[in-house]
């Protein structure tokens, strides 16, 4: 004889529904560090060769040469990164940008979320860090401007040797960077009703 009382209609009794969890049918397989860091590599020899096709090899660069250097290559990678989550360097390397779910990256969250938002994010910092130091001492301010990107770019890729292998800018946006399959590349094709 069961002795529990009758749950049907009492409102504050627990459910007996079993719970299961849920899980997601897509295996992410993160893209290797040297793979990641060779697409990096390429993608920054792009960016330099469009600054010196611009600006010369002994142009200085600075943030009236930085703005339209960075706008002509987001026009060279739009396309790769809108149809696949892909720069040029990340094509040639077969990986490509994901959301941390497996989920395509639209091209508004790659571009906004983990590209200006970062951009954002360091500007802050630096224009608050130019001003405490020009306070300080005016002389140190442009060794500090030169230091400092090298210091934000290494801040930004030291998660990166986490079991997760996200930089700074993925964690912002919610990404991860994927080897590049076939498949991978359909799935992403049918969603878009291509």
């Amino acid at each position: 004889m069961d002795n529990r009382p009758d749950t049907t209609n009492n409102p504050y009794w627990a459910s007996k529904a079993s719970i299961v969890d849920v899980t997601s049918s897509c295996k992410i397989e993160p893209a290797g560090r040297l793979v990641r860091l060779c697409a990096g590599v390429f993608d920054f020899l792009i960016l330099y060769a469009i600054y010196i096709l611009f600006f010369g090899p002994f142009g200085r660069v600075l943030v009236h040469i930085l703005v339209p250097g960075t706008a002509v290559y987001l026009v060279i990678n739009f396309r790769l990164l809108r149809d696949h989550g892909q720069t040029v360097g990340k094509y040639i390397f077969k990986t490509r940008i994901v959301r941390s779910d497996g989920t395509p990256a639209n091209i508004w969250r790659i571009l906004f979320r983990r590209y200006f938002l970062m951009f954002i994010i360091l500007l802050i910092i630096f224009i608050g860090l130019v001003f405490i130091i020009g306070f300080v001492n005016r002389d140190f301010v442009i060794e500090f401007i030169r230091g400092y990107f090298y210091c934000m770019v290494l801040i930004d890729i030291l998660p990166f040797f986490r079991s997760s292998r996200k930089c700074l800018h993925d964690i912002i946006a919610d990404t991860i960077v994927v080897k590049v399959s076939k498949r991978s590349l359909d799935k992403r094709s049918a969603i878009r009703g291509e």
